[in-house]
C-alpha cells in the first residue's frame, strides 16, 4: 500500500474523523465556554454596577433630603426673626400709644415719632426694614415705606401692586385680608430689593405683617428668599463635596468609577475631573456632546451606553471603549452615572479560557491515542464489506449479494445488509408499478380532476383534462388560483371546494368555471376529502354539463312552445268568430245611427224625428266616442288573435337569399322611426355599435319574419333601458355578426338593467310580461321564438347579467 492510499484508508480516516470530532467539540466547547464566561461576567459586571448606582443614587436622594431638611429650617428661623422683628416694631408703636395715654404727649406727635423712628430701623445688615400702611380697604394707602417715600400718601389700588404669588392679588389688599381674619401672618410676594447702589429688580420675597388696631397701623418687615436660597446654597456645595469624597474611594473592576453632573452639563463629583464645562466635550465616535448622550440613556437606567474614553494615565487617548449607566435625579436635575472600562472583564475571561485552553489540548492528546487504536480494531472488516458494496446497480443497490465473510458481527451485518437490498428493491418495483397504473389512471380520465389542498385553497395536482377543458397549457394552469378559475360572487361559493368533509361523505354541487377566454362553463363538481400527511386535500372531479344544460333548457322550452302554441291557436279561432261579429256590428252601428244613408233619413222621417237632432244628442252624449273605443278594443283583439295563430302559420312565401349586414341596418333605420318604440323612448339616443365579421355568405331566410324579431328585441331593450340610470354612461346596444361553419350568428346586445334569474327562464313564454296592465300582451317574445326555432330551424338564446347587460344571440343555419 502507497503512503497515499494509506492516507485515503478506513483506518486513518476513522482516526482522523474521531480526532476532528474531538478537536470540533473542544473547540466549540471553548468558543461556548468563552462565550458564557463574557456573558456572565458582562452580566455579573452590569448587575454590581446597577446595585452600586441605586445605591447611590439613595445616597444622593439623603442628601437631597438633608438640602430640603436645611432650607426649611432656614426658612423656619427666617420666619422666626420675621416674627421677632415685627414684635421690636409693634412695642415702638405700642410705647408711643402708651405716652398718649398716659398724657406725656399729643396722638400727632407720638405717631410722627413712632413712624420717624421705623423709618429709620434696620436689621439683617442694614438689608431689611419696615413699613406702615392703613386699613383702608377702600383706598388703602402707603403710611411709611423707607425705599419707597414717593408712594407714600398715595393709593395702593394700582396694576403695580398686584403682584402676590400665585394669585397676583394686590399686595396691600392680602395684607388687610390676613391682618381682617387673624391679626397678624405672613404673605409671598415680588418686591424690588436694596442694595449699595440703589434697589434690585423685583427678586421673590416673604413678609410678615400685624395690626396695630388703635391707629389702624399695618406694621410689617420681611425677608428676600434668595438669601435664603443662597444659604441653601452653601448647603449643595456641602453635600457636593461630601460625594466627592465618598464616591472618589468607590471603585468597580479596576478603573471603573462614579460621577454626577448636572443639566448644564457641568460635572460635579468625578474622582479626577471637577468643576469642568462638559458643553463642547463630543463623543468621537457620534461627534454629538457627550453628556448629552448620556442624559438620553438615563430614559433607559436599564441598558447601558458605550463610549471611547481616556484612562488617568493616557489622558487625552480617548481609544478605551466604556460602558456607562446612567440615572436620573429629577429634583436636583442631578445625572448619576457609572462607567466600567471593558478591558477590565477581558482580562478575567482570558485568563478564564486560557485554563480551558490546556485542559483542552491535554483531553485532545487522550482522545488521538484512544482514536488511533479504535482505527486499527474497526478499519479491517469495514474494508471488507466496502469493496463488497463497491458494485452497485443503476438504482443504487448492490449488483451482487454481499459475502458473509468476516467476524460473527460482520457475518451478521452482512447478512442484514443483503436481506435490507432485497426488499428495498422489492418495494421500489411495487412503489414505481403503484405510481404508473395511478398516473396512467389519473391522466386518461375523461373529466378534469383537481387535487386541492384545503388549507390555502392552492390546486396541488390535476390531470390533462383539467387544463384542457378549459383551454390552457398545463403552465398556464399551475400559475392560476382556485378564484382565477372558479366564477364567485363571494367566499361561500369558493368555501365549497375547501370544506372538510367527513372521511365517509360525497360532496355535490353545481357551479360555474371560467375558461382561456374568459367563457363561461356550467360544471358538476363532486368533491370529497383525503387525508395526507401533514396536510388535508379535497379531491375534486368536474364534469362540464354546459352544452347540456343548454339542450335541456332548449327542450324544455321547446316541448312548452309547442304545448302552448297549440293552444293558443285553439283559443285564437274560438275567439276569432265572435270578434269578426262584433266588429262587423260596430260598423253597422256607426253606419245606422250616424251615417249619412239614405235608409236613415227615411226612417227617421217615418218617426217624425229629424236626423240632424238624432246626430246632435248622439255628439253630446258621445256615443261617437263610446263606438270608436269599441271599433280599437276589437281591432287589438284581432291583432292579438293574429300574433297567436302565426305559433303555426308558416309562411307560404319561399325563403329569399339576402345581405345580412344590410338587413340588419335596414332594421336598425326602421326602429329609429318606429313610432311604437319612438314613443316610449327616443330610440336616436341610443348608442349603436357595430361589430360585423367581414366576407359573409348571403342567408337564406324570411326577411319581414327577421325584422320583426329584431324590432321586438329591440323594442323590448329599449323599454327596458329607460328604467336605468346611466351617470356617465349612455344606453347602448352592440351589434356582432359573425359566421361559422354551420350558423350564422347575431348577437344583440344592451346595457341595461339585466334580468333576473326567474324573467330569463319565462322570457319566450306567450302571455308573459314585465310591464303593467295594459302595456304589453306578451307576445312579442314568443312569437320571436317561433320564427327562429320553428319557421328557421335555428336557435333563439338570452344570456343575462343583473344590473350591466343583456344579451340574445340569434343562430341561423348556414344551406348551401
Amino acid at each position: 500500500m502507497t503512503r497515499f492510499q494509506a492516507l485515503r484508508s478506513s483506518k486513518f480516516t476513522v482516526a482522523v474523523f474521531m480526532l476532528g470530532i474531538v478537536v470540533l467539540t473542544t473547540v466549540v466547547m471553548d468558543g461556548l465556554v468563552r462565550k458564557y464566561a463574557e456573558e456572565s461576567l458582562a452580566k455579573t459586571q452590569e448587575e454590581n454596577a446597577q446595585n452600586l448606582l441605586k445605591a447611590t443614587t439613595n445616597n444622593v436622594a439623603m442628601q437631597y433630603y438633608s438640602i430640603l431638611y436645611n432650607k426649611e429650617a432656614i426658612l423656619n428661623r427666617r420666619k422666626t426673626e420675621l416674627r421677632n422683628a415685627i414684635e421690636m416694631a409693634y412695642g415702638v408703636v405700642s410705647e408711643a400709644w402708651r405716652r398718649v395715654q398716659a398724657g406725656e404727649i399729643s396722638e400727632e406727635h407720638a405717631r410722627e415719632d413712632a413712624l420717624k423712628y421705623l423709618r429709620a430701623l434696620r436689621y439683617d445688615n442694614g438689608v431689611g426694614y419696615f413699613w406702615v400702611n392703613n386699613t383702608d380697604r377702600g383706598f388703602p394707602t402707603l403710611i411709611m415705606h423707607p425705599t419707597m417715600p414717593e408712594e407714600v400718601g398715595r393709593s395702593m389700588l394700582t396694576p403695580l401692586y398686584n403682584c402676590v404669588k400665585d394669585t397676583r392679588e394686590n399686595l396691600f389688599l392680602a395684607m388687610m385680608k390676613i391682618c381682617a381674619e387673624k391679626g397678624e401672618g405672613f404673605v409671598e410676594y415680588v418686591w424690588p430689593k436694596p442694595a449699595p447702589g440703589g434697589l434690585t429688580t423685583e427678586k421673590p420675597k416673604i413678609s410678615y405683617v400685624k395690626l396695630f388696631k388703635p391707629w389702624n397701623f399695618i406694621i410689617g418687615t420681611g425677608v428676600y428668599i434668595d438669601d435664603i436660597e443662597a444659604e441653601s446654597s452653601r448647603r449643595v456645595a456641602a453635600v457636593i463635596k461630601d460625594l466627592q469624597r465618598e464616591m472618589k474611594h468607590q471603585r468597580l473592576g479596576d478603573l471603573g468609577y462614579f460621577f454626577i453632573f448636572n443639566n448644564e452639563n457641568r460635572m460635579l463629583v468625578h474622582p479626577h475631573i471637577r468643576k469642568t464645562d462638559f458643553s463642547t466635550i463630543q463623543n468621537v465616535e457620534t461627534g454629538n456632546i457627550l453628556l448629552e448622550e448620556l442624559k438620553e440613556a438615563a430614559h433607559s437606567p436599564s441598558k447601558s451606553m458605550e463610549y471611547l474614553w481616556d484612562q488617568p494615565e493616557n489622558h487625552g487617548d480617548f481609544i478605551h471603549r466604556k460602558k456607562a449607566f446612567v440615572r436620573h435625579f429629577e429634583p436636583l436635575n442631578w445625572y448619576v452615572a457609572v462607567s466600567v472600562y471593558k478591558e477590565d472583564f477581558e482580562k478575567r475571561v482570558r485568563a478564564l479560557t486560557d485554563v480551558v485552553l490546556y485542559l483542552s489540548l491535554l483531553f485532545i492528546g487522550a482522545c488521538l491515542l484512544l482514536a488511533i487504536w479504535l482505527a486499527r480494531s474497526f478499519s479491517g472488516p469495514v474494508n471488507s464489506l466496502t469493496r463488497a458494496m463497491a458494485n452497485t446497480a443503476t438504482d443504487g443497490l448492490p449488483a451482487e449479494p454481499v459475502p458473509e465473510t468476516g467476524s460473527l458481527e460482520m457475518r451478521s451485518l452482512s447478512r442484514t445488509v443483503n436481506h435490507m437490498v432485497d426488499t428495498i428493491r422489492a418495494s421500489n418495483d411495487r412503489i414505481f408499478a403503484s405510481e404508473m397504473r395511478f398516473r396512467t389512471i389519473f391522466e386518461s380520465a375523461g373529466e378534469a380532476i383537481w387535487l386541492i389542498r384545503t388549507a390555502d385553497g392552492v390546486i396541488a395536482e390535476f390531470n390533462t383534462a383539467a387544463y384542457q377543458s378549459l383551454g390552457y397549457t398545463a403552465a398556464e394552469f399551475e400559475e392560476l388560483s382556485l378564484a382565477d378559475v372558479v366564477i364567485h360572487d363571494d367566499s361561500s361559493e369558493l368555501q365549497k371546494y375547501l370544506d372538510v368533509l367527513p372521511s365517509d361523505e360525497t360532496l355535490r354541487f353545481e357551479s360555474f368555471h371560467r375558461d382561456h377566454n374568459s367563457d363561461r362553463h356550467d360544471v358538476m363538481v363532486t368533491c370529497r376529502s383525503i387525508q395526507f400527511p401533514g396536510n388535508n386535500y379535497n379531491l375534486v372531479f368536474i364534469r362540464d354539463v354546459t352544452e347540456k344544460n343548454r339542450l335541456a333548457e332548449m327542450m324544455i322550452q321547446s316541448e312548452k312552445m309547442l304545448s302552448v302554441g297549440g293552444l293558443a291557436a285553439g283559443i285564437a279561432h274560438e275567439i276569432n268568430n265572435p270578434l269578426a261579429g262584433v266588429l262587423q256590428n260596430v260598423e253597422l252601428l256607426r253606419n245606422r245611427l250616424l251615417g249619412d244613408l239614405e235608409s236613415n233619413a227615411v226612417v227617421a222621417g217615418e218617426l217624425g224625428i229629424r236626423l240632424e237632432d238624432l246626430r246632435e244628442y248622439a255628439k253630446r252624449r258621445n256615443i261617437h266616442t263610446i263606438v270608436d273605443a269599441i271599433s280599437d278594443a276589437g281591432n287589438r283583439g284581432a291583432n292579438i288573435v293574429r300574433n297567436m295563430l302565426s305559433f303555426t302559420r308558416k309562411e307560404q312565401n319561399s325563403p329569399q337569399l339576402v345581405d345580412l349586414v344590410s338587413l340588419l341596418d335596414s332594421t336598425v333605420a326602421l326602429a329609429a322611426n318606429d313610432f311604437d318604440i319612438s314613443k316610449q323612448f327616443d330610440f336616436r339616443k341610443i348608442r349603436i355599435v357595430r361589430d360585423y365579421a367581414p366576407d359573409l355568405t348571403p342567408l337564406s331566410c324570411y326577411p319581414c319574419k327577421i325584422q320583426q324579431v329584431i324590432l321586438n328585441i329591440l323594442k323590448n331593450g329599449a323599454d327596458a333601458m329607460k328604467s336605468k340610470q346611466y351617470g356617465d354612461d349612455v344606453p347602448q346596444f352592440t351589434f356582432r355578426v359573425y359566421q361559422t361553419a354551420n350558423w350564422f350568428v347575431i348577437e344583440i346586445e344592451d346595457n341595461g338593467p339585466g334580468m333576473s334569474k326567474s324573467v330569463r327562464k319565462r322570457i319566450f313564454e306567450p302571455f308573459f310580461t314585465t310591464r303593467d296592465v295594459g302595456e304589453g300582451t306578451g307576445l312579442g317574445m314568443s312569437v320571436s321564438y317561433f320564427i327562429i326555432v320553428e319557421e328557421h330551424q335555428g336557435r333563439l338564446e338570452v344570456d343575462t347579467s343583473p344590473g350591466e347587460f343583456s344579451r340574445f344571440t340569434i343562430r341561423l343555419p348556414v344551406t348551401t
